[in-house]
C-alpha cells in the first residue's frame, strides 16, 4: 500500500477532532512528499505539481496551529515510505481525491470544533486542501 493510500485510509478512520487532525496533518506531509517527488521527474505535469506544494505546505502549517494537535503529529516522520510510482497523472489524481476527502473531514471538524483555535485551524486547512484539489483535480497532459 503506497503512502496516499494510507493517509486516506487514516483520515476515514477518525473519529474525533484529535484523530482527523493527527490524520490530515499527516496527509497534508504525506501529499507534500509526493509532491516534491512528482517535481523531481519533471514531465508534462511538472507545473501542476509545483503550483499544489503551496497549498500542500500551507495546509499543514495551518493545521499546526490547532491546540488539540497532538504533539506526536509534529514529531513523527514527516516523509512517509511507500510513496507511489506511478504515472503522474494517476499520482494527481489520487492527489486529488485525498485532498477532497481532507476538505471535507475538516470542514466537518470545523463545525464539531469547541474552540476557536481548533475550528480557525480547521477552516484554514480545509481552504487548502480544496486549493490543492483545483489544482490537481483535472490535470491536462498537453
Amino acid at each position: 500500500m503506497d503512502s496516499i493510500e494510507q493517509a486516506k485510509r487514516n483520515i476515514e478512520r477518525a473519529t474525533d477532532l484529535t484523530s482527523v487532525l493527527d490524520a490530515s496533518y499527516r496527509a497534508f506531509a504525506v501529499m507534500l512528499a509526493v509532491i516534491e517527488q512528482e517535481e523531481e521527474r519533471g514531465g508534462p505535469l511538472f507545473p501542476a505539481f509545483v503550483l499544489a506544494g503551496v497549498p500542500a505546505n500551507s495546509g499543514r502549517f495551518a493545521l499546526s496551529a490547532a491546540p488539540s494537535l497532538p504533539a506526536s503529529a509534529r514529531t513523527g516522520s514527516p516523509v512517509p515510505i511507500g510513496l507511489p510510482a506511478a504515472p503522474a497523472h494517476q499520482t494527481a489524481a489520487d492527489i486529488a481525491k485525498l485532498s477532497q476527502l481532507l476538505a471535507t473531514r475538516l470542514d466537518d471538524a470545523a463545525l464539531a470544533a469547541l474552540l476557536t483555535a481548533d475550528r480557525r485551524a480547521c477552516i484554514d486547512a480545509a481552504r487548502q486542501a480544496w486549493a490543492l484539489r483545483a489544482r490537481l483535480g483535472k490535470p491536462r497532459l498537453r
